[in-house]
């Protein structure tokens, strides 16, 4: 398991340098100058990027992929009932009712996403 990370670690670092020379070498540098760099851009990126992240996890950590599938689904219901809850409370409604509902909408789409043959 160990070994599986520090490549996925290594392949990541080794895509950001072969980028990182790939753009100098094409003067893509020239625009971020005084305008600089899209924060907003690179924030919704890490948005989705961090929260998608925990949901790949399952597939780093077993070796059967289907079991890996189901637990990756368990980890999206999971954030799905945290993030309704966490939604309800700056609301002003009730946390565990809205979890739930947000549980159970992603219960409902796994569903239709087996019975397509995902």
């Amino acid at each position: 398991m160990g070994k599986r990370i520090f490549l996925f670690i290594l392949t990541n670092i080794a895509v950001v340098l072969t980028l990182t020379v790939v753009l100098n070498i094409l003067g893509v540098n020239r625009y971020f100058g005084p305008g600089g760099l899209n924060i907003g851009a690179l924030a919704v990126f890490l948005l989705v990027f961090l929260s998608t992240f925990p949901i790949v996890i399952p597939f780093f950590l077993f070796r059967n992929l289907h079991f890996a599938l189901r637990m990756s689904n368990l980890v999206a219901l999971v954030m799905l009932f945290m993030t309704g809850s966490w939604l309800a409370r700056h609301g002003g409604h009730n946390p565990l009712w809205t979890g739930l509902s947000m549980s159970l909408l992603g219960v409902v789409l796994v569903g239709i996403t087996i019975a397509l043959g995902g």
